[in-house]
């Protein structure tokens, strides 16, 4: 049944793609905080979360909001094949990305160890310090270069333009 035919006004539509195992949806938390927004309508439950349907529904409610689900799925079984999935994806992600980062942070280590070795100190023309767990962070996209630099993470020393076009390599 659709928003019309329940006799919503359809305030905005948000379109997102992640999974409903992220809880780091931009969007969908914006919805979720908007005080203003009286229902949220999904598609389908998992569109939302894969697992605490009933606590979101339960704090909305308590809001004086409410959560609702346009496609209720028929079978139990599929939605938790579906579930499982989603969690087995979203951590061999985690994982692999987590590793992928540690390699490519390992490799820019070792060129700017060979380029510092064999062209002294004093030629760069900016130098950027962080520790290995930062710009390990930076590197898997987890840290925000920026944020890391405003809040000391990360210090630039030398001509902020040459540093800032390293931004590209991240």
């Amino acid at each position: 049944m659709s928003c019309a035919a329940k006799g919503y006004q359809v305030g905005r539509i948000v379109k997102e793609i992640a999974s409903g195992v992220n809880d780091s949806r931009r969007k969908f938390l914006a919805l979720l905080s908007d005080p203003k927004t009286s229902a949220i309508v999904v598609e389908h439950k998992d569109r939302a979360t894969r697992f605490g349907f009933r606590y979101l529904e339960t704090l909305l409610k308590a809001q004086g909001r409410a959560i609702e689900v346009v496609n209720q799925a028929e079978n139990g079984t599929e939605d938790l094949l579906v579930d499982l999935t989603a969690i087995v994806y979203a951590f061999c992600a985690r994982l692999y990305g987590q590793r992928r980062a540690k390699r490519k942070t390992e490799i820019v280590v070792r060129v700017l160890e060979a380029t510092r070795d064999t062209e002294g100190a004093g030629d760069a023309d900016a130098t950027i310090q962080a520790s290995q767990e930062v710009f390990e962070k930076i590197v898997a996209g987890e840290q925000n270069p920026t944020a890391a630099y405003m809040t000391g993470k990360l210090k630039i020393k030398g001509d902020m333009g040459a540093a800032m076009k390293l931004q590209k390599l991240f």
